[in-house]
């Protein structure tokens, strides 16, 4: 789900480096996509989709380890958390 994420959050500041370069700038529509084509590169593309799979595996590998290690009981589960993973995945 997260390199879903990662392409909507792209198509996002494509649209809006559009909007604000149009109204702000003044910049035309045909300028804004030819330097869209000369300055943006599919390697950064692909690399930032690559990173997000990768984070999200490791988000989703924290989560089901801790989710499994916790207690039964309500005091344990609401205590153990932030103890124990929030400095951990602070850390990674």
């Amino acid at each position: 789900m997260l390199p879903v994420l990662s392409v909507f959050a792209n198509a996002i500041a494509v649209f809006g480096g559009w909007f604000v370069s149009t109204t702000s700038i003044g910049v035309s529509t045909h300028t804004y996509v030819a330097s869209l084509k000369q300055f943006f590169f599919m390697k950064d593309l692909f690399s930032g989709l690559l990173k997000s799979v990768f984070f999200g595996g490791i988000i989703g590998t924290m989560g089901c380890y801790y989710g499994f290690v916790t207690e039964a009981a309500p005091r344990a589960s609401a205590w153990r958390p932030p103890e124990r993973s929030c400095p951990r995945a602070c850390w990674c």
